[in-house]
């Protein structure tokens, strides 16, 4: 007769699968020790157990502590990326404003070159983060100034009869400095910008679009400029450059390796804080921005994949959204936030924050 083997069934808890394996120790020792051996084997079986309910307990609170914690720190950061980004869109606005009130006071003379270039170049120095302002006429005149990357400052001005907008450079001290360039077959009535501003009629934002100087994304706000009769006399424009939030959102120092996003409602990558998200492809004209989901960025690509998988549209997010997935096995936790309410803007921020940097003390205590 073969005998028969027992065999204990383990646990895939570690901790408990040991208990088990202890227990079933003293049941054999049971049936060859003494009453003393046995009343000492009594008092370490129940200090083990208890050691080992003690670690368990304090392991499981201390993970809900450290998720809800989690859960905290992401909330407040998209609510300080909300309100640094409505800070910073604010100021195209702002300096519109004052284009309107200098333009329909009758403060500026657009005949004169001087007065006009230095008007534009001097209003400009205001708002550091504003790469460029104008002012498109419903006569066809356009006149403007922008910022270069190194301080420097271009003026313009289109020319109705050779259709032309012409660029130059610009001294504070001395004035126009020199032609530049110029663009062909211009008509600021016809550019996206000026339509939009005829079309909605109030203040709003173009979509966004890469620098035809290379300089990464732009948006552009347009504002009316209405007669006090509410006759169109033309569109302001002022425009951002979005690289100053890819720079803000590494700041953000949540935990070692979170990962953060501002997409907009249809799933294209505004800014991040990751070097390595590529947010333009090129196209036939102008690039084009990247969909978060077709991204090359794994981690950006599982994000758009989980909330999918959770019925969740970046289109219809009204509220937070809290979830968590998992990438080459490691697990993420992920809150989205709405920034709908951001100068009218329709843009998402995503923080990802990798369990790992919350639990690493924990699996301490577990091991």
């Amino acid at each position: 007769m073969v005998k028969k083997t027992h065999v204990l069934p383990i646990s895939s808890d570690i901790n408990c699968g040991r208990g088990l394996i202890f227990l079933y120790f003293i049941a054999n020792l049971l049936k060859t020790k003494s009453i003393r051996g046995l009343i000492v084997l009594i008092f370490v079986a129940c200090g083990v157990l208890f050691t080992l309910l003690t670690g368990y307990l304090a392991y499981s609170s201390g993970l809900q502590a450290i998720m809800k914690n989690a859960d905290q720190m992401a909330f407040a950061a998209n609510t300080e990326i909300a309100k640094v980004l409505a800070g910073y869109l604010e100021e195209p606005y702002q300096l519109a404003q004052i284009h309107r009130n200098v333009i329909l006071n009758q403060q500026l003379d657009f005949s004169n070159q001087a007065q006009r270039d230095k008007y534009f170049a001097e209003t400009l120095a205001v708002f550091p983060r504003v790469t460029n302002a104008y002012v498109g006429l419903a006569d066809g005149h356009e006149y403007g100034a922008r910022r270069e990357d190194d301080g420097g400052i271009v003026v313009w001005n289109s020319d109705l009869d050779r259709k032309t907008l012409d660029y130059y450079r610009y001294d504070r001290f001395a004035g126009r400095q020199g032609y530049l360039s110029s663009l062909f077959q211009y008509d600021t009535r016809q550019r996206p910008p000026y339509l939009k501003g005829l079309s909605v009629k109030q203040p709003a934002w173009t979509d966004i679009y890469a620098s035809a100087t290379g300089r990464g994304l732009v948006i552009t706000a347009v504002y009316p400029l209405l007669s006090p009769d509410n006759e169109l006399m033309g569109v302001l424009g002022s425009s951002l450059l979005l690289h100053w939030i890819d720079e803000y959102l590494k700041t953000l120092q949540i935990t070692p390796h979170t990962s953060i996003y501002i997409l907009s409602k249809n799933g294209k990558v505004i800014a991040s804080s990751d070097d390595t998200v590529v947010k333009t492809q090129p196209s036939a004209g102008a690039p084009t921005l990247v969909s978060a989901s077709e991204s090359d960025n794994i981690l950006l690509a599982r994000c758009m994949s989980a909330l999918k998988g959770k019925g969740q549209s970046l289109a219809t997010i009204k509220n937070d959204v809290e979830l968590s997935f998992s990438v080459n096995d490691t697990k993420f936790l992920l809150r989205a936030h709405p920034l709908s309410g951001v100068n009218n803007l329709e843009w998402i921020s995503l923080v990802l924050i990798p369990e790992k940097d919350l639990t690493y003390y924990l699996d301490d205590l577990r091991n």
